[in-house]
């Protein structure tokens, strides 16, 4: 059923508050809260082409256990490769589609995931910072 452009703005204004209430601080933003939700999400985003257990299905689909991206690249260049995606691969950019938070917490789990234990904790901070 379509609604009235007023409607629609109030039900616009009221999602974006409330969104931003649920947000976690970085003050607040934990190792075991940013794992939680980091394999959640890779399990729902990135797990189709990756695995489950990170070994992804080569060469279209790289293994990220052990990967030059995971624990060889800067936390920096991580956290471009999942905003931007990899031109001409399969690699999608995520930026459209996940929040900082959703972002910053993948990122901390392919870090620390599958024997890597970086103790890399990404802030949705640090992703906001590197968002073009």
């Amino acid at each position: 059923e379509a609604v009235s452009d007023a409607d629609f703005d109030k039900w616009v204004k009221t999602t974006l508050v409330e969104s931003a209430k649920s947000a976690i601080r970085d003050d607040d933003w934990t190792m075991k809260i940013a794992l939680q939700r980091g394999q959640d999400l890779y399990g729902r985003y990135c797990a189709a082409c990756h695995k489950r257990d990170g070994t992804g299905l080569p060469p279209t689909f790289p293994s990220l256990a052990s990967s030059s991206v995971t624990v060889g690249a800067s936390v920096a260049r991580h956290i471009d490769l999942v905003l931007q995606g990899v031109p001409n691969s399969a690699m999608q950019a995520f930026t459209p589609q996940l929040d900082d938070e959703e972002l910053a917490a993948i990122v901390t789990y392919e870090r620390n995931a599958w024997g890597h234990n970086t103790g890399d904790l990404i802030t949705p901070a640090q992703v906001q910072a590197q968002r073009r």
